[in-house]
């Protein structure tokens, strides 16, 4: 079963995921954010290096890297403490770490 989700819609798990639409890696791409815990699933819309260096999405494998810096800009309000990746181990004080990769990118 599948179930389609949308910009904004909240998942009944954790405390309640809300939906964030956050384009660039492809044009679907979402993240989960879970506000009670800070935590943000983020797939493959951002990445980290192995110094644990926030990063923005691989032009490699990702579609549309001005899409990706918007949806940047809509993740930096969120209050959050930790990142967790599609292919990479969580990132802690990740409200830092987007706001520092906001400043490094363009």
């Amino acid at each position: 079963m599948t179930t389609d989700l949308a910009d904004g819609d909240l998942l009944p798990v954790l405390g309640g995921l809300r939906v964030i639409h956050a384009p660039g890696h492809t044009a679907g791409s979402v993240c989960l954010y879970g506000e009670r815990d800070g935590l943000l699933f983020c797939g493959d819309a951002l990445w980290r290096d192995d110094g644990g260096s926030l990063r923005p999405p691989n032009p490699y494998w990702s579609e549309d890297l001005r899409a990706a810096r918007v949806s940047l800009d809509r993740l930096e309000p969120l209050a959050l403490d930790t990142i967790l990746f599609a292919h990479r181990p969580p990132l802690a004080r990740a409200a830092h770490a987007i706001r520092d990769l906001r400043e490094r990118w363009y």
